[in-house]
């Protein structure tokens, strides 16, 4: 009896981890609104695409992320949203995001003296699973530079 409960239990294990096989779904960020903001909290709205790079549909069932800027964490996002991306296909998610003013401030110098910045999401997206939600680790970072003032003089164009 004992060998029949351990076989079945190894089964579904190997059953649960080989609905995770294959590439890992990628995110880029697609917009960002902002919306009400307070002293200590600023809220938005963030839209991420989600890459299916699998040959099989992908079932989500919502996701958390954390935003940082420069290595420092300014915010948490969640999103409930449902979506079904189809093989080798992409949809987009809204995040309802919660952005730590306090924390944005504290980055603000760093960002106006170096004239550039690194973003990054990391989060997990879940997936309806055998037994309750499976949670995949997703994470895309970017970084930005802006352009430095040479004080050359561009020409005109006249049409």
């Amino acid at each position: 009896m004992k060998r029949i409960i351990a076989l079945l239990v190894f089964a579904v294990t190997l059953t649960s981890c080989g609905s995770m096989k294959g590439p890992r779904p990628e995110i880029s960020l697609v917009n960002i609104v902002f919306q009400d903001a307070s002293f200590f909290e600023t809220n938005g709205v963030f839209t991420v695409r989600i890459d299916n790079q699998r040959p099989t549909p992908l079932h989500i069932n919502g996701g958390s992320y954390q935003l940082e800027i420069n290595g420092v964490k300014i915010g948490r996002g969640t999103s409930d949203e449902r979506l079904e991306i189809p093989r080798f296909g992409s949809a987009t998610q809204n995040v309802k995001v919660h952005l730590s003013n306090l924390s944005m401030l504290s980055n603000l110098r760093p960002l106006i003296e170096l004239k550039d910045f690194e973003y990054r999401i990391k989060g997990s997206i879940y997936t309806d699973g055998v037994f309750g939600f499976a949670g995949t680790d997703v994470e895309v970072h970017q970084r930005f530079e802006m352009p430095q003032d040479s004080g050359k003089k561009y020409p005109r164009h006249n049409y």
